[in-house]
């Protein structure tokens, strides 16, 4: 069985970060992506993807909230919730973070 996503949305909050026990960081990115419903109208989602490690330390040195980014991911099931899981990661806009 194949269990690959793909979603093309924008970074919609800043990033959760969290550094666990065994030393990994996890962060956690909200991504808006739109679904056309019909000619006229969109619904919009926000998705919340979990990148690992090196990826985590890459989207964080990289995004801000605004960038349009791409994913490639795998769904997995935790506590009877489902996880996107990126696997990688594609900046195809990324809006530059005004903070001084």
């Amino acid at each position: 069985m194949l269990n690959q996503v793909i979603l093309v949305g924008r970074v919609s909050k800043d990033v959760e970060v969290s550094l666990l026990d065994d030393g990994r960081k996890k962060a956690v990115l909200s991504l808006d992506i739109k679904n056309k419903f019909n000619e006229y109208v969109y619904e919009s989602y926000s998705i919340p993807v979990v990148l690992w490690d090196e990826k985590a330390e890459d989207f964080i040195e990289y995004c801000s909230v605004g960038s349009t980014v791409g994913v490639k991911a795998s769904l997995r099931v935790v506590d009877l919730n489902i996880e996107v899981i990126a696997e990688k990661i594609t900046f195809i806009n990324i809006k530059e973070d005004n903070k001084n």
